[in-house]
């Protein structure tokens, strides 16, 4: 369904961070401006963990 195809994930894959963000351009810049951006800092020091 359509619900399906527009819900944005996130993951790890041998020590890289994925996002998908499916979507229009503004809502990819808008997830990224507040909400990844924000924590990858946090993101990073788990993933340099593993």
């Amino acid at each position: 369904s359509a619900a399906l195809l527009s819900r944005a994930t996130a993951g790890v894959f041998e020590n890289t961070i994925l996002f998908c963000m499916p979507g229009s351009l503004q809502a990819c810049k808008l997830a990224c401006q507040a909400l990844i951006f924000p924590e990858l800092g946090h993101l990073v020091k788990h993933i340099n963990e593993i």
